[in-house]
């Protein structure tokens, strides 16, 4: 029992950090790409996947540098591009001093990202605006949930994810529209690691009673 008690235990955190994925849209360099020490608003350092390439899909490691099969990719009716404002000296600025931007001058075509693969469950997800003030996250639908647009800094929801998709559409009802950094952190683990420590749990106080 105590040995399923353990199995359960590193299933159950493996599940919770095996799925962790930190993107930082933009580069302009290796110098301008957080270090694995960084843990941003999530606050567990991890490596950073880097996503330049806006029209085709980019795999995606997890915080550990692994490969997790998921997948993300962008489009819009607009032409991308590649934002930069001073980013030298730390790694907030490495995360958000880059980004991607549309330019959608208000008329209500914004951009949509996509995330392939992931494994099902709760998510918490932290959206980083560009360190620049002239572009926004623009108002965000993601998995159905509300995200109120973010000029500055960032914003922290939990989104569900039911058949291995996270989707994200902007509103382009603001002049400038993009995103420096996303962190997608398991909140409840899968189900198997679940039943498997819930078991263990109940067996162990079985045993206890007798």
């Amino acid at each position: 029992m105590r040995v399923l008690l353990a199995n359960a235990i590193f299933l159950f955190a493996g599940s919770v950090q095996a799925s962790s994925i930190y993107i930082d849209f933009g580069d302009k360099g290796t110098d301008h790409v957080p270090s694995s020490s960084y843990g941003a608003a999530a606050g567990v350092p991890g490596e950073w996947n880097v996503v330049t390439s806006w029209d085709t899909a980019t795999a995606l490691t997890d915080i550990n540098g692994d490969a997790t099969g998921a997948s993300i990719s962008l489009s819009s009716s607009l032409p991308f591009s590649d934002g930069w404002v001073a980013e030298e000296g730390t790694d907030q600025l490495a995360l958000q001093g880059d980004n991607f931007y549309v330019f959608s001058n208000y008329g209500g075509s914004g951009w949509a990202g996509q995330i392939n693969g992931l494994s099902n469950g709760v998510y918490s997800l932290f959206l980083y605006a560009p360190n620049n003030g002239r572009v926004q996250t623009g108002d965000l639908i993601v998995n159905g949930v509300s995200v109120a647009s973010v000029a500055s800094g960032s914003i922290q929801k939990f989104v569900t994810v039911t058949d291995g998709t996270l989707s994200m559409t902007s509103s382009g009802l603001f002049e400038h529209e993009g995103l420096a950094g996303l962190q997608i952190v398991t909140a409840v683990p899968v189900p198997g690691a679940l039943w498997l420590l819930g078991s263990a749990l109940a067996g162990l106080g079985w045993m206890r009673r007798r």
